[in-house]
C-alpha cells in the first residue's frame, strides 16, 4: 500500500472540511424552489460516499459514528439517522473492498451508485420523509428516483473536486 505525503493528507483534510461546510450550506437552501419541487440532495450521503470509497480521510467505524452524530445534530433530523446510514455505506465499502481487492471503473461506479441508493432509502425510511399521497399514486419511487439521480450528480460534482486536488 502507497503511503500518502504529509502535504497531499493536509490537502485531502482541507478538500473534506471545505465540501463538509458546502455540505452543510446547500443543505438548508431548496435550490429546487424555483420548479416547485421540495426536494433537497442529500449532500452529506454524496460526502460519505466521496469519502469511503476514495480513502479520501483515513477513516474508522469510530470516525464515520462521530460523523453521522455531528450531521445528525447540524440538520436537526431524527438522532442516529445519518448514523447508520453512514455506517451501513461503511460496511458495504468494508465488504466490497474484501472482494474487489482492484475494482474495474464501472464496478466503482456502480459500488457509488448502489451505496447512494442504499443510503437515501435508509435515510428516508428512518425520517418518515412520506407524503399519504406517496401510497396513492406511486410518487414516492419517483420523489426517491428523482432524489437518487440529483444526489448522484452531486456525487460526480464532489469526486470533480477530489480529483483536481488530489488527481488519482
Amino acid at each position: 500500500m502507497l503511503k500518502k505525503s504529509h502535504d497531499v493528507k493536509i490537502r485531502q483534510q482541507k478538500l473534506f472540511v471545505g465540501l463538509f461546510l458546502v455540505s452543510i450550506f446547500f443543505s438548508f437552501i431548496n435550490l429546487f424552489s424555483f420548479l416547485n419541487i421540495n426536494i433537497y440532495p442529500e449532500y452529506f450521503l454524496a460526502l460519505m460516499v466521496l469519502t469511503v470509497s476514495s480513502n479520501l480521510i483515513s477513516i474508522s467505524i469510530t470516525k464515520v459514528f462521530l460523523m453521522g452524530v455531528i450531521v445528525d445534530i447540524l440538520i436537526g433530523s431524527i438522532l442516529g439517522q445519518y448514523t447508520i446510514a453512514f455506517l451501513l455505506l461503511y460496511g458495504l465499502q468494508v465488504f466490497s473492498q474484501k472482494y474487489f481487492l482492484m475494482p474495474t471503473r464501472p464496478q466503482a461506479i456502480l459500488l457509488k451508485f448502489l451505496s447512494i441508493c442504499l443510503g437515501i432509502i435508509i435515510v428516508t425510511i428512518i425520517s418518515q420523509n412520506f407524503n399519504p399521497t406517496f401510497h396513492t399514486n406511486g410518487s414516492l419511487l419517483n420523489y426517491l428516483i428523482i432524489e437518487i439521480a440529483i444526489t448522484f450528480v452531486i456525487l460526480i460534482i464532489f469526486q470533480i473536486f477530489y480529483e483536481r486536488t488530489y488527481g488519482t
